[in-house]
């Protein structure tokens, strides 16, 4: 499965010169499924679907980087892409000759919130899949020869990331939204806090939050109960919490004034230009009715912002705004990039997009768009067992009601006007914009003398 199967998709509109007919639309019924808990705490979901000889392994863990400690950013990260490099029983080699001879995948990503195993194999290979997989993630061996090689690797690649701006600008406006929140590190961690990690730091990171206890487990395809009972067993017996993890202490944040802050990158070619403040955890009551929202504001052809931003000033060939909802409160984020001359009228728009937007509200034909393409689209989001497993699994860590699944297209096609209005102006404040401008600063100085309150930084103060 992909790591990125879930409800919150990028919405991409096209065009049309007239709003769409309403059509009258159906709960979603959830597949059969099933979920239990074993014995050592670990959530367990189960979807049957024998119409393809396939299997599919997912596992969430609350190990993400929200995890790190500031002095040794990036330990969440090494930690998890170590698990598939040597077990005790096996080198990294003989692993991954394991799942290439079956024909599998595998891979672990690791992000804010949580980690995530996925494996995936012909279903007449799920007993050795399921076998490989539970090696894996109990029994990691950690070599420091794997660890350093690894290291060694992620350090280069943080070194090279110096040249990417649009990273760059994404990083800076992360660190500034975030400054003192675990929110606010780095995935991969920067230049000097992977210095500081040590061996025995990844094992030590290990032990204290891989465990079984907040961990959700996704198991797809064409299986029996009885196929994979011994394997929950032999998982339930030999998978035990260590410790007892405390809850990551999420400092209360508040957005400033609005403020420009100049990242300053020798020979740019273009300027970046991020907007960004606090938004909203996925728990939200109001997460539909933002979707939609924003989907208008600043995604796809036909939003307020591309129109303004790209077809009406040719400014920049693309803008978009997003509400990455996490576990905590996360940010509200618009992208864009421009050339260096056109900074200032670049900013401005967008500022005057969203006030007028703020004040105005949307129009029926903006609405019913946004509202018939998002609810034309959900089918897709769920159209594999997988995908529903992936999505069932995030809910479920979120801390959302399965309700949404099923009443997802009714409630989008509930809202109204006066809904996107209200929550627009509820969570969306562009007195509160924190703007991050990275460039060559000699090239944009001039463009930037209208903005009263600019700070000053270099962009490797970032990685």
């Amino acid at each position: 499965m992909n790591f990125v199967k879930i409800i919150i998709i990028s919405v991409l509109f096209i065009s049309c010169s007239s709003a769409p007919k309403k059509e009258k639309v159906s709960q979603y019924v959830i597949p059969n499924h099933k979920v239990m808990t074993l014995k050592n705490g670990m959530e367990v979901i189960l979807i049957q679907n024998s119409k393809l000889p396939l299997f599919e392994l997912s596992l969430l863990i609350p190990a993400g980087t929200q995890n790190d400690s500031e002095k040794k950013q990036g330990l969440a990260y090494i930690t998890g892409h170590l698990l598939k490099m040597g077990s005790l029983k096996r080198s990294a080699a003989e692993i991954s000759e394991s799942f290439e001879l079956k024909g599998s995948d595998f891979s672990v990503g690791v992000f804010k919130d949580y980690a995530m195993m996925e494996g995936s194999s012909l279903s007449k290979y799920k007993t050795e899949l399921f076998s490989d997989f539970i090696e894996v993630l109990t029994q990691p061996k950690f070599s420091l020869s794997e660890f350093n090689r690894f290291k060694k690797k992620l350090t280069a690649q943080n070194s090279k990331s110096l040249d990417d701006a649009s990273q760059m600008a994404s990083l800076a406006m992360n660190n500034i939204l975030f400054k003192g929140s675990p929110y606010g590190l780095k995935n991969t961690g920067t230049v000097k806090s992977l210095r500081r990690i040590r061996q025995r730091d990844v094992r030590s990171f290990y032990n204290k939050f891989y465990t079984p206890e907040g961990s959700i487990m996704a198991i797809v395809g064409d299986f029996t109960e009885k196929d994979i009972q011994p394997y929950l067993d032999q998982l339930s017996a030999s998978w035990k919490s260590k410790t007892e993890v405390k809850k990551v202490v999420f400092p209360k944040l508040n957005d400033g004034k609005r403020r420009v802050h100049l990242v300053h990158k020798p020979e740019s070619k273009q300027t970046q230009i991020r907007f960004g403040h606090l938004g909203i955890a996925r728990s939200n009551k109001d997460f539909i009715a933002l979707r939609v929202a924003n989907a208008i504001l600043g995604q796809g052809f036909s939003s307020r912002l591309l129109t303004e931003v790209r077809v009406k000033r040719g400014l920049s060939y693309t803008v978009s705004s997003s509400f990455a909802a996490r576990k905590e409160q996360g940010p509200f984020l618009i992208n864009t990039f421009t050339r260096h001359d056109k900074v200032q009228e670049t900013i401005s728009t967008v500022l005057q997009t969203v006030e007028t937007y703020l004040k105005s509200g949307v129009t029926d034909q903006e609405l019913e768009v946004a509202k018939s393409y998002l609810i034309g689209t959900f089918p897709r989001a769920l159209e594999t067992s997988s995908n529903v497993a992936t999505n069932i699994m995030l809910l479920k860590y979120f801390g959302v009601s399965l309700d949404y699944l099923k009443t997802y297209t009714l409630k989008v096609s509930e809202i109204t006007k006066e809904d996107i209005l209200r929550v627009a102006n509820e969570y969306i404040h562009p007195e509160n914009l924190q703007i991050v401008v990275l460039s060559d600063k000699n090239k944009v100085l001039e463009e930037l003398k209208s903005f009263e309150d600019v700070k000053n930084y270099s962009h490797k103060e970032f990685n």
